[in-house]
């Protein structure tokens, strides 16, 4: 009888590439919030799908396109990889892109999926790059204003550097985020640690959305106790008893509502201004660089359509 049997395993309800669940709930992206499951559906969708059906749609049209180069790369392509774009080829892309993947890193990791099907090596490269490029302008498409948020968490991280400060931030749970990335210089016999540029810039976007994720585990795992449910979690991976997860998923649902309707980049915003630019230092700086600075401190993406309600009755939210 299932009714009376005891079981003791742990069931898991897994995030839809939950790195672009925050994106698209910090931007309102109602595309983006689509294709990874914030809007209820019939059933699931996968993200890594519809990037690759936009990416083949793209390359669709290169293929019609009147500027020579572009026309024939992709009628090149077409030649080494005669089907649609696969998931398989563009989905670490996909993946890291909330983990602040370069062009670069972009096209290695397309570059591996077309060794792997064996495309000649002196072709791969630009294979590669083309497909790479593709792939961001197809996640922009979806997450518009989510990708334009994550440029100005990097801005933002570019000022504070230029003003010789490491990032900080605070999680919407008050706990204090401390970005440790600094390198020695000596002038003149002095010893100095200041922040390494390009590590704090590109480490900010994702560091700020862990931060986030993790705000999300936490107040999903208080209101489990709350209630006596057996909560565990790796990452955006939520476990508990097989009696217990519808329970359990509309918990995680209801928190993530209650975590994005707080005004958290606005909050952030004022953070940076309070901590980098008190009154004292417009005595030191000039006024035009001082209000550069303010200004990249403001935040305007204007965010989407996105009815952020609609999470609660998302049943693949967290699946």
């Amino acid at each position: 009888n299932p009714t009376t049997f005891v079981s003791h395993l742990p069931i898991y309800q897994d995030g839809s590439c939950n790195g672009l669940q925050h994106y698209a709930a910090l931007g309102r992206d109602q595309e983006g919030g689509k294709e990874v499951n914030l809007v209820p559906a019939e059933k699931p969708s996968d993200v890594y799908s519809s990037v690759a059906a936009r990416v083949e749609q793209k390359r669709l049209e290169d293929e019609q396109s009147p500027e020579s180069e572009v026309h024939d790369l992709a009628l090149s392509l077409r030649t080494v990889m005669p089907g649609p774009v696969s998931r398989k080829v563009i989905k670490q892309t996909v993946m890291t892109t909330v983990y602040g993947v370069t062009m670069n890193g972009a096209r290695r990791q397309i570059e591996r999926q077309l060794k792997a099907m064996e495309i000649d090596s002196n072709e791969r490269m630009k294979y590669a790059t083309y497909l790479a490029d593709r792939t961001f302008r197809s996640l922009n498409d979806a997450f518009t204003s989510s990708m334009k948020m994550k440029d100005w968490f990097r801005d933002c991280a570019e000022a504070i550097v230029k003003l010789m400060h490491t990032v900080e931030w605070i999680t919407p749970l008050g706990l204090p985020v401390y970005q440790p990335y600094l390198e020695t210089k000596m002038e003149e016999n002095k010893v100095y640690r200041l922040p390494k540029t390009i590590k704090q810039i590109n480490a900010f976007p994702p560091n700020f959305v862990h931060s986030l994720d993790s705000t999300h585990m936490m107040l999903t795992a208080l209101n489990c106790r709350r209630l006596g449910i057996t909560f565990a979690a790796v990452h955006d991976c939520y476990w508990t008893h097989a009696c217990e997860v519808d329970e359990m998923n509309k918990i995680c649902r209801e928190q993530f509502v209650h975590l994005h309707s707080e005004p958290l980049v606005k909050q952030c915003a004022e953070f940076f201004r309070q901590k980098y630019l008190p009154n004292w230092l417009r005595t030191v700086m000039l006024t035009e660089e001082f209000q550069e600075i303010r200004k990249k401190f403001t935040p305007k993406v204007r965010q989407g359509m996105l009815d952020l309600d609609a999470v609660r009755h998302s049943t693949y939210f967290f699946s």
